[in-house]
């Protein structure tokens, strides 16, 4: 198993908090947001898009949390939230699985992605593979390490499909501690930065994690 600490800290990945998080409503997407993708993602002006964590620990409930109607609208509200808190421009989607769509499915290959410092972290067009560097920058610049939770919520696996439909909060819909959710880490660059692959990769829906946001 690879290791998912950093050069500059270790500790557990598997410990997560049981409190955090905000829960505001805002930001608003397309009716796509729960499939197809759109057909005209947005021209930034730059050659690149940006890849971040978020910055604050959300349930798996996201349809509750991002105010929507599904648990994949919810979570791409708090993609688009957070990016608009950091200032950054464009439309974000949340790398997230559920029974019926795959994560790779929702993110168009208009890459490469980098992080907010400039560090590219997928250098093609779609996300293939595992990153290239640690994917452990949220919008703002705060960088995540081992000890302050690089949990983050998914229910994919590193092939970009869904790992255990009923490991994926009842498709991000659910925040209660009887029903799981499948999640990677922000600080590893193989395939745990997806799925964890520990048998406590599955952790209870009423707990907190992050999202990977990319933007499209």
């Amino acid at each position: 198993m690879a290791s998912c600490t950093t050069e500059q800290d270790l500790g557990s990945h598997a410990r997560m908090q049981t409190e955090g998080g905000t829960t505001d409503e805002g930001g608003s997407l397309d009716a796509s947001s729960d499939g197809g993708l759109d057909p005209s993602p947005i021209d930034t002006g730059r050659d690149f898009r940006i890849v971040f964590g978020t910055d604050n620990l959300y349930s798996g409930d996201l349809r509750t949390e991002g105010g929507a109607s599904s648990g994949l609208e919810g979570a791409d509200r708090v993609c688009n939230r957070e990016a608009a808190d950091a200032k950054l421009a464009g439309r974000f989607r949340a790398w997230l699985s559920t029974s019926t769509v795959d994560a790779r499915d929702r993110i168009a290959p208009v890459g490469p992605w980098k992080l907010v410092d400039g560090t590219t972290i997928f250098p093609g067009s779609a996300v293939t593979g595992p990153p290239a560097r640690y994917l452990q920058l949220t919008a703002k610049g705060q960088r995540i390490f081992a000890s302050n939770q690089p949990e983050v919520w998914t229910a994919t696996l590193a092939m970009g499909n869904l790992n255990r439909a009923d490991h994926a909060c009842a498709d991000w819909s659910s925040g209660s501690a009887d029903v799981s959710g499948n999640y990677g880490v922000m600080v590893s660059s193989d395939g745990e930065w997806t799925d964890a692959g520990l048998s406590s990769s599955s952790i209870p829906c009423s707990a907190r994690a992050r999202l990977y946001c990319f933007e499209q």
